[in-house]
């Protein structure tokens, strides 16, 4: 980790390479090539074992775009203890969501494994790396997506104004194909994307439901051309601890009760072919 502090401040990388797996030098070269990134203080690392992962965090990273845009973003890298390289680096979530998981009463490995999982899904949109997302959602995924929209109102010399008492939220339930074509389309529009969450609540399955997860997360959302903010609910299946699968993803402006992630867990039923 001293090498990667110390070349991330050189902006001299290539001879980190033989540090990495060929995924964690991808995840590694995505992140540096997103944003310029400047170390903003000294690291100060903490390691979390999962299995035969080594979680260390983290170095917290100046992200830097045109038009002055700029974010402060700790990353955090996992270690493959059978290899000692580095396997994979993703954003780290913000500490009070960390802390909400990391207080829940379950084993070590399930709030490690919904920590490693959010921020993986976190990194894949701020890096707009749309061959995750298509992966990791089910071809089943139950989708609702919305999107802010604001009425305008003209002025003189043709001069657009925001009339923000006109706001209204339109809704659309999606197949996982429209939803990721839709995205692809979003990307392309966009400089940069960058998503938080906080007013973190999580459950998990047990029993039959052992490795069925669900999350609802106040989601920020921004963008060189569109920002939101709203309540974000995943029902993750992670029984196959390496290709979680996303089966419900419902966006909503206001928290719904139909929607917490108790309810989704409640309202699960696993078989051997799937949750619904």
């Amino acid at each position: 980790m001293a090498d990667v502090t110390k070349g991330i401040r050189s902006s001299d990388m290539q001879h980190l390479r033989d540090l990495f797996t060929d995924e964690g030098w991808n995840d590694f070269s995505m992140i540096v090539a997103s944003g310029n990134p400047v170390i903003i203080r000294e690291p100060e690392f903490r390691f979390l074992q999962l299995d035969s992962l080594l979680l260390c965090r983290s170095i917290p990273v100046k992200l830097k775009f045109s038009g002055n845009r700029s974010f402060v973003e700790d990353v955090t890298f996992r270690f493959n203890l059978n290899t000692n390289k580095i396997q994979s680096v993703a954003y780290a979530l913000s500490s009070s969501t960390e802390s909400r998981i990391m207080s829940m009463d379950w084993e070590d490995k399930g709030r490690l494994t919904l920590i490693n999982f959010l921020e993986d899904y976190r990194t894949a949109y701020c890096l707009k790396d749309i061959k995750y997302i298509e992966t990791v959602f089910a071809d089943d995924a139950y989708i609702i997506v919305g999107k802010q929209l604001r009425k305008t109102q003209p002025k003189t010399n043709d001069a657009v104004k925001l009339n923000l008492s006109s706001e209204t939220i339109e809704y659309q339930t999606k197949t996982k194909g429209e939803y990721i074509h839709d995205l692809k389309q979003s990307f392309r529009s966009k400089e940069f994307v960058n998503i938080r969450f906080d007013e973190c609540d999580a459950e998990k399955g047990y029993n039959e439901k052992e490795g069925i997860y669900a999350v609802q997360v106040k989601q920020h959302y921004f963008s060189n051309n569109y920002a939101d903010e709203g309540y974000l609910t995943l029902a993750i299946d992670m029984r196959d601890e390496k290709n979680p699968l996303v089966k419900v993803r419902v966006w909503q402006k206001e928290r719904n009760e139909e929607y917490t992630a108790e309810t989704m867990i409640d309202r699960t039923i696993s078989t051997g072919h799937g949750i619904y």
